[in-house]
C-alpha cells in the first residue's frame, strides 16, 4: 500500500487515474504491506502472515501493477516491505523509475 506524507505532491494512490504525476523532491511516500484495522477503535486485528501476504499481493496486482508501475521495482518493493514499512522520498522514486513519481517540481518559497 502506498501512503504518503505529500504536502504538496500529486501522486499515484489506488484511487487515482493521474498516470502523470509530480512531487517536491522532499515528499515522503511509505509503502507497507496490507493491515487489517477496525475502522471503529483503530485497533489492528491478528490476522495469519500468509493471509497479508495473499491480501498483499493482491492489492499490487490489481493496483500498482494495472496502473503501470515498473514490475521490477515492484517486486524489489513488495520483498522490501514484509513486515516493515518502507519510506521514499519522491527523488528517490523517479531517480529509481518507479512509476509512482514522474517529475519533480520546483521548490516554491514562500515570502513573508
Amino acid at each position: 500500500m502506498l501512503v504518503g506524507n505529500i504536502e504538496n505532491a500529486q501522486a499515484y494512490s489506488p484511487r487515482s487515474t493521474n498516470r502523470s504525476s509530480s512531487a517536491d523532491p522532499r515528499a515522503r511516500f511509505m509503502f507497507h504491506e496490507v493491515s487489517y484495522r477496525d475502522s471503529l477503535n483503530e485497533k489492528v486485528s491478528k490476522v495469519p502472515s500468509e493471509a497479508i501476504a495473499r491480501a498483499t499481493d493482491q492489492m499490487f496486482d490489481r493496483y500498482f501493477r494495472a496502473a503501470g508501475l515498473d514490475p521490477v521495482w515492484l517486486d524489489e518493493m513488495r520483498e522490501q516491505i514484509k513486515g516493515r514499512d518502507v519510506w521514499r522520498t519522491a527523488d528517490q522514486l523517479v531517480e529509481q523509475r518507479a512509476g509512482v513519481v514522474h517529475g519533480l517540481r520546483e521548490r516554491h518559497v514562500q515570502r513573508a
